[in-house]
């Protein structure tokens, strides 16, 4: 499985090097509108592109290109890691959820889930051993 997991860490790292085109996955998959996420995003990119500025970088004064490539990358950093923070919290909010029922309403669940955070914690080590 670890093999597994290494393999589509390794194609997804090929992809993401050899990618070209700059439209977002929300975008291409349908899950958002392009024009709703235009809206969102425009404001945060010009938000960027104005703090670089700021720098006053010879190098982005020389390179405006080099600019909106960065400004790009660091749009997508940033969303990157708030999905990440997003993610742990719904994690965290399904699992006070599970330990809610067991706990109070004494229902046993036909399935293992963790019912406390320390317990992802501890799982996420197991699976750094393998």
């Amino acid at each position: 499985v670890t093999f597994l997991f290494f393999i589509c860490f390794m194609i997804s790292l090929f992809r993401l090097v050899n990618k070209t085109d700059t439209e977002w996955v929300a975008v291409r998959w349908g899950l958002v509108d392009q024009s709703f996420f235009d809206s969102i995003m425009n404001p945060f990119v010009q938000w960027l592109r104005s703090f670089a500025m700021i720098a006053e970088s010879e190098y982005f004064r020389h390179h405006p290109k080099l600019l909106e490539d960065y400004v790009t990358m660091l749009a997508q950093f940033v969303t990157w890691v708030i999905s990440l923070v997003l993610i742990l919290v719904i994690i965290f909010l399904f699992t006070e959820l599970l330990k809610l029922v067991q706990r109070v309403f004494g229902c046993k669940l036909p399935f293992v889930w963790p019912d406390e955070m320390r317990w992802w914690g501890r799982l996420l080590i197991s699976m750094d051993n393998l």
